[in-house]
């Protein structure tokens, strides 16, 4: 048997953020929930179109799954012009990043954009209890002569807890009898 965990994130978070930046990805509002793929949904004080961010607006969160002082993953929101896309990355300490893998993303309405990020595509080891995130918005343009920058929480990172993986097993493979056969005397006669 082969057991695989199965981590869970075990609440809803929502934070409210101040009217503290400049430009068109200015957050108000960031909800996370969801169990096994978590979504961080960025809710903004202004109304944005996906033709109005490209090349000017991203939106990033920074994940912690190895427990060290880096963020090691993060999720890059952007627009094509024509549409939404998200990218999950490794954040390499010394070399380029590197691509995982595509992400679900969707706008509910003209002043958000939700990221999901399934939990088992991160790799978090089996010791961790939890992982640590934060998400930053970057836009440059109208009211953001250089970058504007708006980080959520201000400081610090949220501990999201993780509920004790369960095991699910697998039936391994069972022996198989195989018939060898039994060599058996050659009949000699007697004297």
């Amino acid at each position: 048997m082969v057991a695989i965990p199965v981590w869970v994130l075990a609440r809803h978070v929502q934070l409210v953020d101040g009217n503290d930046t400049g430009g068109l990805l200015d957050v108000r509002r960031l909800e996370v929930s969801g169990q096994d793929r978590p979504k961080w949904e960025f809710i903004t004080f202004t109304d944005w179109s996906k033709e109005r961010i490209w090349d000017r607006g991203f939106g990033l969160v920074y994940l912690d799954t190895e427990g060290g002082d880096r963020f090691d993953k993060y999720a890059l929101i952007r627009s094509t012009g024509f549409s939404m896309e998200a990218t999950l990355w490794r954040d390499r300490k010394v070399k380029s990043d590197v691509k995982i893998g595509k992400l679900d993303v969707w706008r509910r309405n003209g002043r958000s954009v939700t990221v999901q990020v399934p939990l088992s595509e991160l790799d978090i080891p089996l010791t961790r209890t939890y992982f640590r995130w934060f998400t930053e918005t970057l836009f440059s343009g109208q009211g953001c002569p250089q970058i504007c920058i708006d980080r959520v929480p201000d400081a610090g990172a949220i501990e999201e807890p993780l509920v004790e993986p369960t095991p699910t097993t697998t039936p391994s493979a069972l022996p198989t009898l195989t018939p060898t056969p039994t060599p058996t005397p050659t009949p000699t006669e007697s004297p």
